[in-house]
């Protein structure tokens, strides 16, 4: 069993809030220009009065088994005309965002892409399918590469060989740099272990953790200062075991220090996650992209973003994480001749929900709306992986024309109080509904009153019968005037909410004439919200 020293304890210990995962590559435009104005972007959030960022988990290290960001002997370095610009300029990229994270008393951690995709050389923003994201290391090394929906393939942590390297790699890292933590991203991307038989090699992905580990407390031993590890996982025990993460072993051996859970979705197994640490000191945080965000809900209003850090709170996670948020508005961008971040343009809805998820108590009785998440749309795994795929998600989910209804789970973690509630309703947004057809909702087997009905909502994250855009697509997020959505809206009793999993029956009942649907025959529920107003 691992040994812990008081202060590695005490460091694992440490109040946090919001750690932010920052992808500090994009927009590639923004690589070299001054570095003085690079790290005001980065860190205007931070920076702002009132912030609850804790830390950063810098995510800079793109393609770092094969191509570095620093003079190193075992790896050519990154080659991008703004890095270049740098260098030459004499500055250290790593460095400088080390020093700036430190110098504002917060926590700094590397991230580690366990299987990453390859940039291209010599300039990062080339298409995916340019010849230049030719990785050297894959061609020397084949027997490391899993062949998968990556054209070049994926690195596959059943090779002894990619493992010893990935370790090497991260020590040169840490012997260069004083970071408080490494994590290591088992979201970017999937599968790390041989397709469909990922449980079969799970002590593959354990041995490459055990060996971080290892590493990670020599140099620690060696720089007198602690070192932790975080893993990034899927949102539930049974999704990592699926994708080969034994993280109960990872737990008994003590490989770990926090487990950040999720990435795209909305709905965590904070519970499942507290019995597997149970009797140790690793903390758990929930986690949140914005960009590859759970599908319907890129950039959703500040009371969606409530509703689901209540609930991992309420949950009992130690701390949040959040990811691809932006951290200056589109001005600012625009002050330093960048095009923008992708998400640039949602950076007021983002930076309100950053002043009020990192503290549970300021999201008592603070307006929420609580989602049933859907399916799909993430580009970056393959159909036999779990995590970052929401495949279990039980939205869009066709409605029967015999009039059963369909059950489906809303989570509300929160105890809610009744008496405290100024109004509570619950939305169902319909595709292939007439106006004129009857909708019943009940609430664990209580009817729901109708309120109201809306043929004339748009909602551009909804495409019916169009193909599905992949998550992060927000160009393609554009309002159809010819949409044909029904809203319908009723009340729904507060009182009889449970802390937990609601469930939620929905049934068709006397339709208009037969009208085709690509589902079938069916209406189709889209979305399921729940409005919690307090008083």
């Amino acid at each position: 069993m691992i040994r812990l020293t008081g202060a590695h304890l005490a460091a694992i210990a440490r109040r946090r809030r919001i750690i932010d995962q920052m992808d500090g590559m994009t927009p590639i435009d923004l690589l070299g220009i001054p570095m003085r104005d690079y790290v005001d972007l980065r860190f205007h959030h931070a920076d702002l009065a009132g912030s609850q960022i804790d830390g950063f988990i810098w995510d800079v290290g793109d393609g770092e088994d094969a191509y570095a960001l620093y003079p190193t002997e075992r790896l050519p370095l990154l080659d991008d005309p703004g890095l270049n610009r740098w260098r030459e300029q004499g500055v250290d990229f790593v460095g400088t965002l080390v020093e700036e994270t430190r110098r504002r008393g917060l926590e700094v951690f590397w991230n580690s892409r366990v299987a990453p995709v390859d940039p291209a050389q010599p300039s990062l923003g080339q298409p995916l399918a340019d010849p230049a994201r030719r990785n050297w290391l894959k061609d020397e090394h084949p027997d490391w590469v899993q062949r998968c929906w990556w054209w070049q393939g994926l690195y596959d942590l059943s090779s002894p060989g990619l493992r010893e390297h990935k370790v090497a790699v991260l020590r040169d890292l840490l012997a260069r740099y004083a970071f408080d933590g490494i994590q290591l991203d088992f979201s970017r991307h999937q599968p790390t272990l041989p397709i469909g038989r990922q449980w079969q090699h799970r002590e593959d992905a354990t041995a490459y953790v055990r060996g971080v580990r290892e590493m990670t407390l020599e140099m620690e031993e060696r720089t007198g200062r602690p070192i932790l590890l975080a893993v990034k996982v899927p949102e539930t025990v049974a999704g990592c075991a699926a994708d080969g993460l034994d993280v109960a072993a990872w737990a008994r051996e003590l490989l770990v220090d926090i487990f950040v859970i999720g990435s795209r979705t909305l709905t965590v197994d904070v519970a499942g996650f507290r019995a597997v640490v149970a009797g140790t000191p690793i903390r758990i945080a929930a986690t949140h992209d914005a960009h590859h965000s759970t599908d319907g809900y890129c950039s959703p209003s500040l009371e969606v973003f409530t509703g689901a850090f209540a609930n991992f709170w309420a949950q009992g996670a130690d701390f949040v994480t959040v990811f691809n948020w932006p951290t200056a508005p589109e001005e600012h961008y625009a002050r330093l001749g960048s095009q923008g971040d992708v998400m640039s343009g949602t950076y007021d809805q983002h930076m309100r929900a950053m002043f009020l998820i990192g503290e549970p108590d300021a999201m008592v009785e603070h307006d929420a709306t609580y989602v049933i998440e859907r399916r799909g749309g993430f580009p970056w795994t393959d159909a036999g992986c779990f995590y970052c795929c929401n495949h279990d998600r039980p939205l869009p989910a066709e409605l029967p024309n015999h009039g059963q209804p369909v059950d489906l789970p809303l989570y509300v973690w929160p105890d809610v109080q009744a008496e405290t509630v100024a109004q509570a309703l619950l939305r169902v947004i319909l595709w292939a509904a007439d106006p004129g057809d009857r909708i019943d909702v009940w609430l664990g087997g209580r009817r729901l009153r109708e309120l109201d009905r809306d043929a004339s909502v748009k909602d551009s994250q909804i495409y019916g019968d169009r193909p599905q855009p992949p998550a992060g697509s927000i160009p393609s997020y554009v309002e159809d005037a010819e949409q044909r959505l029904l809203q319908v809206t009723f009340e729904l009793p507060a009182g009889d909410l449970i802390a937990g999993e609601n469930r939620i029956s929905i049934a068709a009942g006397a339709r208009a004439p037969y009208r085709p649907a690509s589902y079938g025959n069916g209406i189709v529920v889209e979305k399921v919200e729940a409005d919690i107003r307090y008083r």
